[in-house]
């Protein structure tokens, strides 16, 4: 260790410097960094093939057989559920209020079936403030005639 004030001599005869960048790349082909084998000439075209093929083999398993959608298809999945779920509730108050109306049930047995759910819309105008519309309407026949039969057979 130096005394103090002494002064100490540094030595730089073994720092090596750098070299500027122009002198590192005297030639264009000279590579800095070297590809791998794979990368390179047919292995590389070989490689980069079997990645688009892995690639196009994923999205078509995925979609026929891992359950994959598209965002229209999820979109018509959940308006599908949500008018359902929907119906699930509302067909049953749409039967009651057609049941306790005053000649809705002789007049519904009395006409075909392929024009029922005018019917219904005629007697029952909304329920649960959702209006009477054609699936409704059709959701709602159906509804009345399972309670038709229903009746039917407890008699």
């Amino acid at each position: 260790m130096p005394s103090e004030g002494a002064t100490t001599k540094l030595d730089f005869t073994n720092v090596r410097q750098q070299a500027p960048v122009h002198v590192l790349m005297r030639s264009r082909k000279a590579a800095i960094v070297k590809l791998p084998a794979i990368l390179q000439g047919e292995a590389r075209t070989r490689f980069l093939q079997g990645i688009a093929f892995g690639a196009v083999a994923t999205m078509a398993i995925g979609f026929a057989w891992g359950g994959w959608v598209t965002g229209e298809s999820a979109r018509l999945m959940r308006v599908s559920a949500e008018t359902s779920g929907r119906m699930s509730v509302l067909v049953p108050l749409c039967v009651a209020q057609f049941t306790a109306a005053d000649g809705a049930l002789a007049k519904f047995k009395a006409t075909g079936p392929y024009s029922r759910e005018n019917v219904v819309s005629e007697f029952v105008k909304s329920v649960a403030s959702t209006s009477m519309d054609y699936s409704f309407a059709k959701a709602c026949a159906t509804g009345i005639e399972t309670e038709i039969a229903k009746t039917a057979a407890k008699t």
